[in-house]
């Protein structure tokens, strides 16, 4: 009996395809460095395997052995064409300055990618690694990859490195036979954050709000709140842009949160705490701290603003931790002005949709 989706059929077939990826990506490198040997290249090149070899060895650093990869380039002519077109283009293109070591699938390129991974989740950040950067082999003059805070900082490096020519990721995709590759620059910029300034806290429409927003002295504010009072999930950040409608531009890494409210121990009201006190209690904390950022409310305006909130609670305790938390960060940061702008451009500078959750790369297609 037949199946049209037998597994061990489509494992077997991933497989090879995945190893036939190797030997494109693999000889593509081969012939990046032959292109560093010999100015011209054509199809003839591979009647002179001792070049191909050479540079191999000396410009290559790929998890396949060059006999299979001088093989694959002989027998598969119309992957050997496409790959002299994208290497004379890419060469062509002004990207590579020098010369370089080629890698694919080496620990070098797997650094990168591991350095990614570490910050994604310290960043709590769901991308997948070609989502980020899907260079297919790395150009490198020898840089070390070194360690970064965060994300954003992490792809402004590797957008520096990819305009300076020192660390290039590179897409490469098959030429069509009747076609010229093209070549270019994709993903992200990278993002120079201007520093900013605490100014202040946004007077709310209500006095019994989920969450409160921090202003700048430029067009951003940081929203905090929680995004899952029913789950009693705790407080995270938003980056809004405040005009032109509050659109959201990203979220402040928890891991930058919680370093700013441990180094400056901001207090946080354990919810424990919460649990134990009562609606009268919580809502006076909450005008206490409404005080400490300068906003003070009338008591009419208080007696309706608890009778609205009222019925819109969804879980007692996740509501109050909410505006509780956010509140208790409005206070500190209002009464602690020698760090607040410290703690604002900490926040800022790490939202990962300023700096952008994928980095640059060159696409030769």
């Amino acid at each position: 009996m037949r199946f049209k989706n037998n597994l061990y059929q489509q494992l077997n077939e991933s497989a090879a395809g995945s190893a036939t990826t190797r030997l494109q990506e693999g000889l593509h490198c081969v012939l990046f460095g032959a292109k560093q040997k010999r100015s011209k290249l054509d199809i003839s090149i591979f009647d002179d395997p001792d070049l191909l070899e050479s540079a191999y060895n000396t410009y290559c650093s790929v998890d396949a052995p060059f006999g299979e990869l001088y093989a694959f380039g002989q027998k598969e002519t119309s992957w050997a064409e496409s790959i002299l077109k994208a290497t004379d283009a890419l060469f062509a293109s002004g990207w590579l300055k020098g010369k370089y070591t080629f890698h694919r699938g080496d620990a070098y390129m797997n650094s990168i990618y591991e350095q990614f991974n570490v910050l994604k989740k310290k960043d709590d950040i769901k991308i997948a690694n070609d989502k980020w950067n899907p260079g297919d082999v790395w150009a490198s003059k020898g840089v070390a990859i070194p360690a970064f805070d965060n994300l954003a900082s992490y792809n402004a490096w590797i957008g520096e490195m990819l305009h300076s020519g020192k660390l290039i990721g590179i897409s490469l995709k098959k030429v069509a036979k009747s076609g010229s590759a093209k070549v270019v620059l994709e993903g992200e910029p990278s993002v120079k954050i201007k520093k900013i300034k605490f100014t202040g806290v946004k007077k709310p429409k209500e006095i019994y709000p989920t969450g409160i927003v921090l202003l700048t002295d430029g067009d951003y504010g940081i929203n905090f709140r929680s995004f899952r009072i029913s789950k009693q999930a705790d407080i995270t950040g938003e980056i809004l842009v405040l005009k032109g409608g509050g659109a959201r531009h990203g979220k402040v890494p928890s891991s930058s949160l919680k370093e700013m409210i441990k180094k400056y121990n901001i207090p946080q009201m354990q919810k424990s705490a919460i649990s134990k006190m009562s609606d009268k209690d919580l809502y006076n904390i909450v005008l206490e701290l409404w005080a400490n950022t300068g906003n003070v409310f009338p008591k009419n305006e208080i007696d309706k603003s608890i009778e609205k909130r009222k019925g819109k609670i969804q879980d007692r305790v996740g509501y109050w931790q909410s505006i509780i938390h956010a509140l208790e960060i409005a206070s500190f940061m209002s009464s602690n002005t020698s760090v607040s702008n410290e703690i604002m451009n900490t926040w800022f500078q790490g939202a990962k949709s300023v700096g952008g959750s994928s980095s640059q790369f060159i696409k030769v297609y």
